[in-house]
């Protein structure tokens, strides 16, 4: 859930510098903004395409740009990678079309701008007046009405008499329930509960101890163990190797693709041991025959377990190619209460 952060004291707003590519929009700086193109309001949004929090507040971004764009009102998407294929505008620029985003985007490849602006969460929302000072921050996921109300509040103080549309209010209530950490698949921030550990930079069998501790990754057969990611590392025909963990929440999402541009792999998931029943099926995962399975076709998220219960299962990856490759492994808590 979003914090709402309103400033108690002036904080000016460090430039766009040190940044780049730019989609949409030619090159920004703050003070364009507001002197030569005299914009009242600045948004500025720190996200990132492989982060359920942040794809989720995509369509509120879309649809707060289309009713205030006119209003001398701006929005600048910041995405920062959390890996290095993030970094490679090839897989960016896929994302903002997939996603109908017309406002201007930028990337932070060296996490330059995110740490001038001391940006911790994942989306981080900051709007600027036209004295170049931070007025509010709204820190993670949520609050969008807030957020539309300091929009208008602060085009009402340049301009008292704009007419403004209404705000889109949020329909339901969450309830945000405690899970289970982010399991990374790489040896620098990843935790591999097999006997001995991640052995770096090496390819070498494990063998699954079949116990599961949450926030652990497990390995069973042959991989390769990187910085940020873990790969399979033969070919098979039988789906003999695997990675596996359990997770307490009520959604996983993979951060998965294939090791090489180009390359389609097929991954199959299994949950306590069988397919995916669909009541928890995530977008992505197709069931068909007694199977659950998902195409990867390049590296990003996708949504494998949208689970109305909040439990606890034990989740299991496998796949034939030796181009399966795994980075991260989300779980969300939130559940609808009440429409």
């Amino acid at each position: 859930m979003a914090v709402r952060l309103r400033t108690t004291e002036a904080l000016s707003a460090p430039d766009f510098t040190g940044v780049g590519p730019w989609i949409n929009t030619e090159p920004l700086s703050i003070e364009d903004l507001i002197v030569r193109k005299n914009i009242r309001v600045i948004m500025v949004v720190f996200m990132t395409y492989t982060r359920a929090s942040c794809v989720r507040a995509i369509p509120y971004l879309n649809d707060w740009w289309h009713k205030y764009h006119n209003m001398r009102f701006r929005l600048v998407g910041v995405i920062v990678p959390e890996f290095a294929f993030e970094r490679d505008w090839d897989y960016v620029e896929p994302i903002i079309e997939e996603n109908k985003i017309e406002w201007p985007v930028v990337l932070d490849p060296d996490n330059t701008l995110r740490k001038a602006y001391g940006s911790t969460a994942w989306p981080d929302v900051y709007i600027i007046d036209r004295t170049a000072q931070i007025r509010y921050r709204f820190a993670g996921e949520g609050s969008y009405s807030d957020i539309e109300k300091a929009i208008q509040e602060m085009i009402k103080e340049g301009d008292p008499l704009a007419s403004l549309p209404g705000i889109r209010e949020v329909t339901c209530k969450m309830e945000y329930l405690p899970t289970s950490p982010d399991i990374y698949c790489g040896y620098v921030r990843g935790r591999l509960g097999n006997p001995g550990g991640f052995r770096p930079d090496e390819i070498a069998e494990y063998a699954d101890p079949t116990l599961y501790e949450e926030g652990f990754l497990y390995l069973n057969g042959l991989w390769e163990c990187k910085s940020e990611s873990v790969r399979h590392a033969r070919e098979t025909h039988d789906l003999r190797d695997h990675i596996a963990f359990a997770y307490r929440g009520t959604e996983v999402n993979a951060v998965v693709g294939p090791a090489k541009q180009g390359d389609e792999i097929r991954v199959f998931v299994m949950v306590d041991g069988g397919p995916v029943p669909g009541r928890m099926a995530g977008k992505d995962l197709q069931l068909e025959h007694g199977w659950s399975w998902f195409t990867a076709t390049e590296p990003k998220m996708y949504e494998i377990i949208r689970d109305v219960e909040y439990a606890v299962h034990a989740l299991r990856f496998t796949s034939n190619s030796n181009a399966f490759e795994a980075y991260d492994f989300t779980v969300g808590g939130c559940r609808v209460l009440e429409s």
